[in-house]
């Protein structure tokens, strides 16, 4: 959305200014008045509603008062049957709103046939209902029997009748009669209706807030009435007709409530006519407003305008452009300004374009030449990079070949100082032997010990061989024959298993797979077997290690893990897993001879060893 321009804020405000107090002084007078109305409203309402229920409670004891009289008057008790029925005509007769009127005993049973109204129904029907609504009488005996008179029980709604009605229990002094009565309240709220005329319609309640008498659609919400049962107050509702208010009272000496319900249209039209008059006076006053700020947004608008338009053929380039110095003093003053500094910027502008050519063409300059450097340092960059590239390989060649060399030469001198000590013992061993009886009792130790020295003589040649430099003319090239990988394992795996079941461990291979290589069988053996040995060493007591061959991204390979007992690779952990004394030295240095690689495990990772061989 565009912004609103100059002229438009300009009568924007002076119209909020003229229009805002108006209103803000007309909802402040509607708030006003809407809260007096209704609370005077209210009051009315509550007023009307106490009246009523005095009124109900004032004819209520009239009743009461005559039922009482009348059963102290008469003695009920020494009267004959007959007279009795006679004493309930004459009850019946004085009282109109009496429906059903008998005498019963201290359980509650009519003893004489009960006198009904006409309209009330069958005689059996209305006795009954009469009296499983009797309030209950404690006997004369009873320890805490209340003073007599009569006694109301709730109200009720009779089956055949119309109109909500009480039942009344008035005993009989003297004995354990009482004088049991329907009393109707269809005329009570017939005239409580009359008396509240158009002030509302009036609803009455039982102590448990259940509506006998009236609309109870026309009920404020029940929770409104739990809280001012038994009290007097007045509940704003809003219903789906419109808003109404219901003054409560409550009835004196029954627990009853009268609630009288009433619309507030009175206060809604009141608000409404004064919302029309405030409506009428915001427009005068908006008209007003709305002259007054054309006029006024004129006065500056026009100035303004033919500085922007001078303005803008200045941004578009055209400097030197003047403006019209016209309207109040300040836009003048304004517009003269306007018109000193576009003169000087047109003078600026030209001094401008000189110097900015010339830094042009230095600019030119200095990028060909920072190209240039760039292009020198790009190529500088890469023969570095080749040339350091080059010294690492170099230097790790050396650190290997220093390695290799430091443990060929302790082999070495390890193998010449252990050859002249074996040789003794191997011959000391073999003159005890001639000279022992070959039946013996130390002639298997003998041999043993000859068997064992032969042993370790065949290590240290084998560590010559390996000290020693290759051959080249004699190398594993010209020792090459087609071997098959699993061949190499079955003759591996069986030599090993039984120095693997010394320390409790499991050596396990996987499936068989055709992987053929071009190898010096010997050599391959030595190396695997040097490996398997380190690997006894690093695996724990119980558990189990691995050889199997598997694909790779080059090819077959043969891939060892080291489990525990449970199955689980094992994590390495630095050079007790990476390199397991002479064993390991000797079979990376035999792989590389055949030109195989061997993939160790780094510190935290599983304990997984990959033998990769050219042509795998």
């Amino acid at each position: 959305m565009a912004p609103m321009g100059l002229r438009a804020r300009l009568l924007l405000f002076v119209v909020l200014a003229a229009v805002l107090p108006l209103g803000a002084f007309g909802a402040a007078a509607i708030d006003v008045a809407t809260d007096r109305l209704q609370s005077s409203l209210e009051d009315q309402q509550a007023a009307v509603a106490m009246s009523l229920a005095l009124n109900l409670d004032t004819w209520l004891e009239l009743q009461l008062r005559t039922l009482n009289q009348q059963a102290l008057t008469f003695p009920v008790a020494r009267l004959s049957p007959t007279a009795v029925s006679g004493f309930t005509q004459m009850v019946a007769g004085q009282v109109p709103e009496a429906r059903v009127v008998t005498i019963v005993d201290g359980r509650q049973i009519s003893v004489v046939p009960a006198v009904v109204q006409p309209g009330r129904g069958s005689p059996g029907t209305g006795v009954g209902e009469l009296l499983s609504q009797l309030p209950a009488v404690p006997g004369p005996d009873a320890p805490a029997a209340p003073p007599d008179g009569p006694r109301v029980g709730a109200p009720y709604s009779p089956l055949q009748g119309a109109g909500p009605a009480i039942a009344v229990l008035t005993p009989v002094p003297g004995s354990a009669l009482g004088l049991a009565v329907e009393l109707s309240l269809v005329g009570a709220v017939a005239r409580l209706r009359a008396q509240a005329g158009d002030q509302g319609e009036v609803i009455l309640l039982d102590a448990d807030g259940r509506a006998f008498a009236g609309d109870a659609a026309a009920l404020p919400p029940a929770a409104a009435l739990e809280a001012l049962r038994g009290l007097s107050g007045v509940i704003s509702v809003q219903a789906p007709d419109g808003a109404r208010i219901a003054a409560l009272a409550p009835v004196p000496r029954t627990g009853w409530t009268l609630v009288l319900v009433r619309s507030a249209e009175l206060v809604e039209g009141a608000v409404t006519d004064i919302s029309l008059r405030l409506a009428w006076l915001g427009g005068v006053a908006l008209a007003c407003a709305l002259v007054v700020g054309v006029w006024f947004a004129r006065q500056l608008t026009v100035p303004i305008d033919g500085l922007r338009r001078a303005t803008q053929r200045v941004a578009g380039g055209g400097l030197g452009a003047q403006a019209d110095p016209s309207g109040p003093r300040e836009l003048v003053e304004l517009a003269r300004t306007f018109n000193e500094m576009s003169a000087q910027l047109e003078g600026d502008a030209a001094r401008i374009l000189g110097q900015t050519r010339a830094l042009q063409d230095n600019a030119l300059r200095i990028q060909q030449q920072n190209e240039e450097i760039e292009s020198f340092n790009r190529d500088l960059q890469l023969m570095v990079d080749q040339r350091t590239a080059d010294l690492r390989a170099a230097q790790a060649r050396l650190v290997e070949a220093a390695r290799f060399a430091a443990v060929g030469e302790l082999g070495a001198g390890l193998a010449h100082e252990l050859n002249n000590p074996l040789a003794g013992l191997l011959g000391m061993a073999q003159v005890i032997r001639a000279q022992t009886p070959a039946d013996g009792p130390i002639a298997p130790l003998l041999r043993a010990l000859e068997e064992q020295g032969r042993r370790c003589a065949e290590i240290v040649r084998a560590l010559q061989r390996l000290s020693a430099s290759p051959d080249p003319a004699d190398g594993p090239a010209a020792r090459a024959e087609l071997v098959l990988m699993d061949d190499v394992l079955d003759g591996v795996l069986p030599l090993l298993r039984p120095s693997f079941s010394q320390r409790r461990l499991r050596l396990t291979r996987g499936d068989r797979a055709a992987w053929c290589l071009r190898v010096e069988r010997a050599a391959l053996d030595q190396a695997l077997a040097q490996l398997l040995t380190a690997l006894r060493a690093a695996a724990p007591p119980g558990g189990e290690v691995w050889v199997g061959i598997t694909a790779g991204a080059a090819g077959p390979q043969l891939e060892m893990v080291v489990e525990d007992e449970q199955g689980t690779a094992l994590a390495a952990q630095g050079d007790d897993w990476m390199a397991q004394g002479m064993a390991t030295w000797a079979a990376r240095r035999a792989l590389s001879a055949l030109g195989g690689t061997l993939q160790e495990p780094a510190v935290g990772e599983p304990a997984r060893w990959v033998l990769r061989m050219p042509g795998g």
